[in-house]
């Protein structure tokens, strides 16, 4: 062999380029997950599902009362409160009991604003911020509240949110239903970075859905929804796993984790259900299948018209936007800015024959510390 043959076969003279390294794919979340984390992630769904029995069972054992449980996170008053306060009077006409529930980011302010409101402070405080995980917190603590005096349905509520029928309202106490409108797949980037991707990976992927924190959850879903950590910590130590954090800490990391805590809830306990085919991608939302005791509404009217990450605040509370939300079915009307004064709201919320009652908006008898007939203290 002549020297330059030698010197072509030398290596790295002129041999062919060494092939690529098989690129090794990376693993998935579920992949990852350890063998404590597997049994934590059969603990939460197990325990969630006999949270949602037991909760079925003391209903039908004990049916809840004819009440309403209005459940408020506020910043520092309530601007709105002779219009909720008239709303349940009105209901109390109807034989439905109405209780409120408040809690406050600034509660010494709030409480100073109005000793109705001050009677109605939950004990518990957390120092809320938007998309903090303490509304979360805050939240469950007015849940438990509430679940105190066997209402029929818990409705969460803003200090922007105002009462805008009654009859409705009433009628929805005999009916053993959720109302929530919820999507199981982000709808933009913020949602998929900033929520479905930081939820804890013991949350399988399929049950991560989202809705807007004012929902309304009936006596059972309630119950369930309370009682869900409980549950869950039960059924970790009999399959021997550790100690199983609250759902809370599960969702810390996600921004907004109160637009989480109760779909991903109900669908730890099978309540709601990622569809067939929902792998395709897109942003528009996509509802879950549900059960029978969830309907995909809100009862919280919101105008979305002009996007954004906030709805339309409204200057004031008129005809058009009454109209509006009773059109899409709601209960309540937010964000309204200014404080909406009794007369207006009977005028405009009231048949005609009760708008001209009581125009001066007193309540009920007194009989209730936490419900709408204890008189102010102005």
């Amino acid at each position: 062999m002549d020297f330059a043959s030698m010197l072509s076969s030398y290596d790295g003279a002129a041999a062919a380029p060494a092939p690529a390294p098989a690129r090794i794919p990376k693993k998935s979340k579920e992949s990852r997950l350890s063998r404590d984390e597997r049994r934590l992630r059969d603990a939460l769904e197990q325990g969630a599902q006999q949270a949602l029995s037991d909760a079925r069972r003391a209903v039908a054992d004990r049916p809840p009362k004819k009440r309403i449980a209005v459940c408020f996170t506020i910043v520092d008053g309530l601007p709105h409160e002779r219009c909720w306060r008239r709303w349940a009077a009105e209901l109390e006409k109807r034989g439905v009991d109405v209780r409120f529930y408040a809690h406050a980011h600034r509660r010494e302010k709030a409480q100073r604003s109005s000793a109705w409101l001050a009677e109605r402070m939950i004990r518990d405080h957390y120092e809320t911020r938007w998309g903090s995980i303490e509304l979360v917190r805050a939240t469950l603590a007015l849940l438990d509240d509430a679940l105190r005096d066997d209402p029929a349905l818990v409705a969460f509520a803003s200090e922007t949110c105002v009462p805008i029928d009654v009859d409705a309202a009433a009628a929805l106490v005999s009916k053993p239903t959720t109302f929530l409108q919820c999507t199981c797949r982000p709808d933009n980037g913020y949602a998929r970075e900033r929520q479905w991707e930081k939820v804890d990976r013991v949350i399988e992927a399929a049950k991560i859905c989202k809705a807007d924190q004012w929902v309304a959850l009936s006596a059972t879903h309630a119950r369930a929804c309370a009682a869900l950590d409980a549950c869950v910590r039960r059924e970790a130590r009999s399959q021997g796993a550790r100690d199983a954090p609250s759902l809370w800490r599960l969702l810390r990391r996600c921004t907004a984790a109160d637009e989480l805590l109760f779909p991903v809830s109900l669908a730890l306990m099978g309540e709601l259900r990622k569809p067939d085919g929902a792998s395709v991608p897109g942003t528009a939302r996509l509802a879950p299948e549900r059960s029978a005791d969830i309907e995909d509404k809100r009862l919280t009217y919101c105008d979305w018209s002009r996007g954004g990450t906030s709805p339309k605040t409204f200057d004031a509370l008129t005809a058009d936007v009454v109209r509006a939300a009773r059109g899409a079915g709601c209960l309540f009307a937010r964000k309204v800015a200014a404080a909406v004064d009794e007369a207006t709201w009977a005028a405009l919320v009231l048949p005609a024959k009760r708008g001209r009652d009581d125009a001066d908006g007193g309540d009920s008898s007194p009989k209730r510390a936490r419900g709408d007939g204890a008189p102010a203290a102005e």
